[in-house]
């Protein structure tokens, strides 16, 4: 248990540090994205770190490597929203920019962060790498692991249906 934890940490350093070249700073444990960041570094330990056997936890498991897609946490990248029928018309935007926060294990959705909380997608679009670090997009973030719109900024517009704004 404990070399398990050792390669989480090892994940969370390196993330932080990429976090630290990209924005600037370093993410404070009390920021709600932090969550997110642990999430995340289980899940890269358990689908990409090769063990002493020459096999991940994946691999093991499923008998093939991961083959999913995984962008770089804190990314900014555009993801469509899914349509539910009778909630949000066809003629409005899905697309909306958000912040990568990790790969949803359960469903193979990817998990985006914005102002309203967080989100589980199917669809992501890159943006131009000029555009990848969002500062404004990351301080913005809501959301946490066990409350998906802990701190959302306008949660009654997300709950009606109603269109939300979102500057590209």
């Amino acid at each position: 248990v404990e070399k398990g934890h050792d390669i989480v940490a090892g994940f969370v350093r390196t993330m932080q540090n990429q976090f630290h070249r990209n924005f600037g700073r370093y993410m404070s444990p009390a920021e709600r994205i932090f969550a997110w960041l642990l999430r995340h570094a289980k899940f890269l330990a358990n689908n990409f770190h090769v063990r002493r056997s020459g096999q991940t936890a994946y691999y093991a498991l499923k008998g093939d490597s991961f083959k999913g897609q995984v962008l770089q946490f804190g990314d900014a990248s555009l993801f469509r929203l899914p349509m539910e029928k009778g909630k949000v018309s066809k003629a409005l935007p899905r697309w909306r920019r958000g912040i990568y926060g990790g790969h949803h294990e359960q469903t193979g959705g990817h998990i985006f962060l914005t102002n309203l909380g967080a989100e589980v997608v199917r669809e992501v679009a890159r943006l131009p790498r000029e555009k990848h670090w969002d500062k404004i997009l990351v301080s913005e973030a809501a959301g946490i692991p066990w409350a998906r719109r802990e701190g959302a900024s306008d949660t009654k517009a997300l709950e009606s249906g109603r269109p939300v704004s979102i500057p590209f």
